[in-house]
């Protein structure tokens, strides 16, 4: 059974409607990282199927409504992503940089009871 182009772009937008979604969350900073690795995944699965389908037509100007809805959709969803790469990224700096510190001043915060185990009272 194949599945129709129309189809195909329809469910290509709509995984980028729920990807845009995701990444625009109420919840700020915390992304669901499942829902978009599964998002991007079937996205990537979708648009090869296109692909493929759209080899083999000849006519493809008829489609051209779905491609320009698609690259719009696409475009949002890219900026999103790479806001949230960045995010992403400047979070691990900061860790990296917090734990290089850590390591380095590690003596001035460990406390270490020299003699309380051994000391008892007589």
């Amino acid at each position: 059974m194949t599945i129709g182009v129309e189809d195909l772009f329809e469910q290509v937008l709509e995984c980028t409607d729920a990807l845009i979604k995701v990444c625009t969350s109420p919840n700020g900073d915390a992304i669901n990282e499942e829902r978009l690795v599964q998002l991007l995944d079937k996205r990537e699965i979708l648009i090869k199927a296109l692909g493929k389908e759209l080899e083999n037509i000849s006519d493809r100007e008829k489609y051209r409504s779905y491609f320009d809805s698609y690259q719009q959709k696409e475009s949002v969803a890219e900026q999103l992503l790479k806001r949230s790469l960045e995010t992403l990224s400047q979070k691990l700096k900061d860790t990296q940089q917090s734990r290089s510190v850590t390591t380095n001043y590690d003596a001035y915060n460990r406390l270490v009871p020299y003699g309380a185990f051994i000391d008892h009272k007589k």
